[in-house]
């Protein structure tokens, strides 16, 4: 409630970091929009700490040293969960990332596929340059196809900063762009994900569905016969949709349906349409 009284909007921004972490579509409209976010349907929170224990020693192989030189040009910090494992040079520390992400896909040396790897280069502002590698629990990831190797690879918010992920595959830039998105729409939630043509909309009106597509009288439990609520609503004559997004089957939202197709019909007699 504090930050919606705000008369600031910087807290309601979608920042980079909340690609496909957070939907961008999936929030209310009025005072808690970019307040109140749903997941993005391909996000995973991590529940469980992952064995790191052969990253120190993995990370010593690579050139990291555990004496640094006072200027970050010389020796940048390589960290794990907020442990200093020691420095190395700039240049090491993006070999470093990129190698310890290449076994982290392929499953080598023990380098588990959640691991963090988020590498900072250096940079006049920002965050301070070096590797900083999260294995912690409660952590969001998600799917991406790594290039080297066409295998999925997990990213985090903190390093999907730093790193050129394309949307689609005709975005991928030789020699630059590592990882590509496995399917466009994997930024947005389930229930945008439900919107048939989406992107035909004008980007409000799709805001305003998330809202209006969970408040449809629709099949609230599976077990309404053996409940004893005093009053509770239902639809009786439930019917798939004509037209469907690829991840209504998916989900299996066909097992509860969840309204009827809506017939609706526009004829412009006397030059008024339906804005009139």
């Amino acid at each position: 409630s504090f930050f919606a009284q705000l008369k600031t909007t910087t807290v309601r921004k979608l920042l980079p970091e909340s690609w496909g972490f957070l939907c961008p579509v999936h929030t209310p409209d009025g005072s808690p929009c970019g307040l109140l976010n749903h997941l993005a349907h391909k996000c995973k929170i991590m529940t469980k700490a992952v064995d790191v224990s052969a990253v120190p020693r993995l990370a010593a192989e690579l050139g990291v040293v555990e004496t640094s030189s006072a200027a970050t040009d010389e020796s940048v910090v390589v960290m794990l969960d907020g442990k200093v494992l020691g420095w190395c040079s700039p240049k090491e520390a993006k070999r470093l990332a990129d190698t310890i992400r290449y076994w982290k896909v392929q499953g080598k040396n023990n380098v588990p596929v959640e691991l963090e790897i988020g590498y900072v280069p250096q940079s006049n502002s920002g965050s301070y340059p070096g590797v900083y590698m999260s294995s912690t629990p409660s952590r969001m990831v998600r799917p991406v196809k790594y290039l080297p190797t066409d295998q999925d690879d997990f990213v985090g918010p903190h390093e999907q900063v730093y790193m050129s992920i394309a949307v689609t595959e005709p975005e991928i830039i030789s020699g630059k762009t590592t990882h590509v998105e496995l399917h466009p729409t994997n930024m947005l939630s389930i229930l945008a994900n439900m919107t048939p043509f989406s992107d035909f909309n004008q980007s409000p009106r799709n805001m305003y569905q998330c809202q209006m597509g969970k408040q449809t009288m629709g099949t609230p439990g599976t077990a309404i016969r053996y409940r004893t609520d005093n009053k509770t609503y239902r639809i009786q004559t439930g019917q798939t949709p004509v037209v469907r997004a690829p991840l209504h089957n998916a989900y299996g939202f066909d097992n509860f349906p969840n309204g009827a197709n809506a017939v609706v019909a526009v004829i412009s007699y006397t030059g008024y349409d339906m804005d009139d």
